[in-house]
């Protein structure tokens, strides 16, 4: 009816904004993303060192133990669709989650319509996202490229436009996180995040 309306020139702007906010509602995509990684940590509880927050009270209770989340990748389309400022946030995004995490390793792939280039960040190391190649979108390369190096990571998330032809769901045996930045695709398969920065 909005859209009607806009056409014959009879929808005041006030609508229109108020339309558009209700379908295209705003979810914080950073707690998406850290729910998502935190999920995939191996955190239990341990009596190796008891918890000092209970101690000065008497009690001897297990803490929280969490060595670190093994390997994760992060995958940036590098076909000209993630700008500057999208890799700087969420590239900050995802240092301070990893930072929490304590991955033994990071694989960054960035890949447009191949694999470009793969940098590995150890457990201390900051990671800094980059803009890197520009051509077309294929979003298989990199699942054949962890395959190709042994590498089954505990979880992989995907910053892209999703716009390009995705790996079927059962070549891949990990949880994978799609961090699209429109509102305009919906992956088949994986968790879907729409990321607005």
């Amino acid at each position: 009816a909005a859209h009607a309306a806009k056409q014959r020139g009879m929808c005041p702007a006030s609508i229109e904004r108020m339309v558009g906010d209700l379908l295209a509602p705003t979810i914080d995509w950073k707690e998406t993303l850290r729910r998502f990684m935190t999920e995939k940590a191996p955190d239990d509880f341990s009596w190796a060192r008891p918890n000092r927050r209970f101690i000065a009270g008497g009690l001897y209770l297990p803490s929280m133990s969490s060595e670190n989340t093994g390997e994760v990748v992060v995958c940036v389309d590098t076909s000209g669709s993630i700008g500057e400022k999208e890799l700087r946030e969420f590239g900050g995004e995802i240092s301070a989650i990893l930072t929490e995490l304590k991955p033994t390793k990071v694989h960054v792939i960035y890949c447009d319509a191949a694999v470009n280039k793969v940098v590995t960040f150890g457990k201390f190391d900051d990671v800094k996202l980059e803009a890197v190649g520009g051509g077309g979108t294929d979003f298989r390369p990199p699942f054949t490229w962890l395959e190709q190096n042994g590498i089954e990571p505990k979880c992989l998330v995907y910053l892209t436009d999703g716009y390009g032809p995705f790996p079927e769901e059962h070549t891949v045996a990990f949880p994978t996180l799609w961090a699209i930045n429109n509102f305009d695709v919906t992956p088949p398969w994986g968790e879907h995040l729409t990321i607005q920065v």
